[in-house]
């Protein structure tokens, strides 16, 4: 008796879920006739349609019978690149792509349907570049964003332990003899690549290129500079620069935590964060851009922090009051961003691309333990991300972009202030020397 109803309960569900879709297409084929493509939550329906039918096709209606319900030789086929075609040509309508879950809806058709549908794939592929570089992409709810880009074939979450040719490839990490900096170079140094390590204990620098020459894959230079200081920047540039006739990858990722908590200065005389995390990668960069310009496509990586301050211009180097050393990291973190806005627009057309991310939360490098802080996630997550952006084929065309991990996020607002970058530029070529 048991079986009976419950074999009775599937077919009536099987039937109601048969109406829901004949009501759906039925629904669909009455709002064709004159309705207004320009809305996506119709473009969104059709494609939502077109994806049920696909899935499960109506026994009841035929492809023929559809085409004579419309009263055109149309199909399912049809009705996808209409919608498809119809959304690009109103690329000012950006809004189109985050309403109705029209991109969730284009990305779940199966695969069968792709791998004969080449043009519609396109043409898709190109709505999903447009929807990417619009703010609100940034608010699509992650799960969406997964579906979304691994049908781009771009998932942001992609392994680095996917093979990566980098023989040949010249990156230069910044901090890289200890810590996150460390593991991102051995790894690089392991997929062939000629890593220039920095750092300011010769010592253990030169025992990691030891072990990098030993293991026989990559290739390794070590470089020692203290980052606090202008002059030895510059000197650091100059050597890269005069024994390397490319550089493929600027990796800025040496920095000072929030320790001292008191006011500390660097030998330039500037607030010691803001000097080493950020107007050392500034001026680094610049003065590396001929050569980086020149291995075009060439990347460069700004490794800042999910903690950032608004910069008080009044009182950028906190000399008028002292905040305390986390807000002076959180500040230099925050001009990291704001410079990699400003240098990728800066650089638009040139092939060199500019990111910033936030790796991991407190990983136990020597910067958090030295804080007295409990750890919560790995160097080995940390190093995943900053190799996603430095190397990753799905991040070829990533700029101008700051991302939490794997994930693009949007940073503190003051990142997207036209003025705050305008001065954040001008202070920083100023202090820097570069005005001249």
């Amino acid at each position: 008796m048991q079986k009976h109803e419950q074999a009775e309960r599937e077919r009536e569900a099987r039937e109601s879920s048969q109406r829901d879709w004949e009501t759906t297409l039925s629904l669909t084929l009455e709002q064709l006739d004159g309705q207004d493509w320009g809305e996506p939550e119709f473009l969104s329906y059709v494609v939502m349609t077109c994806h049920a039918l696909r899935r499960k096709p109506i026994r009841s209606l035929t492809d023929e019978e559809l085409r004579l319900a419309i009263g055109q030789q149309l199909g399912l086929d049809w009705l996808l690149r209409l919608a498809l075609e119809r959304l690009e040509e109103n690329p000012q309508r950006s809004g189109d792509f985050f309403e109705g879950d029209l991109l969730l809806n284009v990305t779940r058709l199966p695969p069968d349907f792709w791998a004969v549908h080449d043009a519609e794939r396109s043409v898709a592929l190109r709505i999903i570049a447009k929807a990417k570089d619009d703010v609100r992409w940034l608010d699509v709810d992650d799960e969406t964003q997964d579906t979304i880009l691994a049908f781009e074939g771009n998932r942001e979450s992609q392994s680095v332990d996917s093979p990566v040719n980098l023989e040949g490839k010249t990156i230069l990490v910044t901090g890289s003899t200890d810590g996150v900096g460390r593991m991102v170079a051995e790894r690089l140094a392991a997929e062939g690549a000629h890593v220039l390590f920095h750092g300011r204990d010769r010592a253990r620098g030169q025992a990691l290129v030891k072990a990098i020459t030993a293991a026989g894959k990559g290739k390794a230079t070590l470089y020692i500079a203290d980052l606090a200081s202008l002059a030895e920047i510059r000197r650091l540039a100059g050597a890269v620069l005069a024994e390397h006739k490319r550089v493929d990858v600027l990796i800025n990722n040496a920095g000072v935590g929030f320790l001292p908590a008191e006011p500390a200065l660097s030998a330039d005389g500037y607030e010691l964060r803001f000097a080493v995390n950020y107007l050392a990668g500034f001026l680094l960069a610049h003065l590396l851009l001929p050569t980086l310009k020149a291995s075009a496509p060439s990347r460069i990586v700004n490794v800042a922090s999910l903690g950032q301050s608004p910069i008080n211009f009044d009182d950028v180097m906190m000399e008028k009051n002292w905040p305390g050393g986390r807000i002076a990291y959180t500040q230099s973190k925050l001009a990291e961003i704001i410079f990699t806005f400003d240098l990728a627009e800066q650089l638009a057309g040139t092939g060199v691309t500019v990111t910033a991310l936030h790796p991991a939360t407190f990983m136990p490098t020597g910067m958090v333990v030295n804080a007295g802080i409990q750890p919560a996630s790995t160097v080995e997550e940390g190093a995943e991300a900053i190799l996603a952006l430095a190397v990753g084929p799905q991040h070829e065309k990533s700029t101008g972009a700051y991302f939490n991990g794997l994930k693009q996020a949007r940073p503190d607002n003051q990142a997207y202030d036209p003025e705050a970058r305008k001065k954040l530029r001008e202070l920083s070529l100023k202090l820097t020397g570069l005005a001249s």
